[in-house]
């Protein structure tokens, strides 16, 4: 009986210890965490508040003149290079900063549009969120819209369609179009494009890669190129890499792509020097 009672002591008291450990280890975890966060968040605003970053273009060309007609906005963060800049916008939406950054970076690419010969547009990367904001379209204020893409970044969670459609009309009907990312990457996307009714269609790199090769991606690809002409939209191909990859999707009717095959994103005055500008077929 001793025994039994001595035993069952011990086990109640390791008990106690695995959970007071277990209390430890989570009250540390939470620590750490915050401690991560908040780092991050300082990080964010002082990138924010003294516009340390930085705007590289990448051209979208003609692909049977190789004029460019346009350039897409690129973020890049010079104070920390190792870190991905997609990596800081994850970061800023994790610490909900996501709308500072996004507009600092939008704000850095509008300077860029007069420098941009007629009828070149600008693409600024905007998520959903920031779309949606009133401080964007203060932003956008005194710019030659017809001039500005919005690029729909992220894969919308459960996105309020009503609501976020008729913004975009509001916006489109000023002049602006609006460009939907990752297309023909799952169902999403597709549904994405039956509610938002985008003016430019960008098809997603996954689908580019080794298209040259594959049947069923032409065949998708395709699909969406006869979706976007049915719908008055344009469709950008993006991750072009290789020259038979470019030709397949030109064969396939794509008239307009970005890529490594074709240009590398760089200083905006590079590519003007580079490239001829488009003209009367510019969309």
């Amino acid at each position: 009986m001793l025994a039994t009672l001595v035993g069952a002591t011990l086990a109640l008291a390791m008990d106690r210890a695995a959970l007071q450990t277990d209390i430890a280890r989570r009250q540390n975890a939470e620590k750490h965490a915050f401690r991560e966060k908040a780092a991050i968040a300082t990080r964010i605003r002082e990138v924010v508040a003294n516009e340390r970053l930085q705007i590289v273009t990448q051209p979208v060309l003609a692909l049977s003149t190789q004029r460019i007609v346009g350039v897409e906005a690129l973020s890049r963060f010079p104070s920390n290079p190792g870190l991905a800049p997609l990596r800081w916008f994850d970061d800023a939406s994790r610490v909900g900063l996501a709308l500072e950054l996004e507009l600092a970076a939008a704000r850095k690419a509008l300077q860029l549009l007069p420098q941009l010969p007629a009828p070149l547009y600008l693409a600024i990367n905007v998520s959903a969120q920031t779309l949606l904001h009133p401080q964007l379209e203060a932003l956008l204020h005194g710019h030659d819209l017809s001039r500005v893409v919005l690029e729909i970044t992220e894969q919308l969670q459960a996105p309020d369609y009503p609501r976020l459609s008729e913004h975009i009309g509001a916006l489109q009907r000023q002049g602006l179009r609006i460009a939907l990312d990752d297309a023909g990457t799952g169902f999403a996307s597709l549904r994405h494009l039956l509610h938002l009714s985008p003016d430019i269609i960008k098809l997603d790199l996954t689908l580019t890669r080794g298209i040259d090769a594959e049947p069923r991606r032409q065949r998708l690809a395709l699909a969406i190129l006869s979706f976007a002409a049915e719908t008055d939209a344009s469709v950008i191909v993006e991750g072009i890499e290789t020259e038979s990859e470019l030709a397949t999707l030109q064969a396939l009717g794509a008239r307009y792509g970005q890529g490594y095959q074709l240009a590398h994103p760089g200083p905006l005055s590079a590519h003007l020097a580079r490239y001829p500008v488009i003209g009367d077929e510019a969309d």
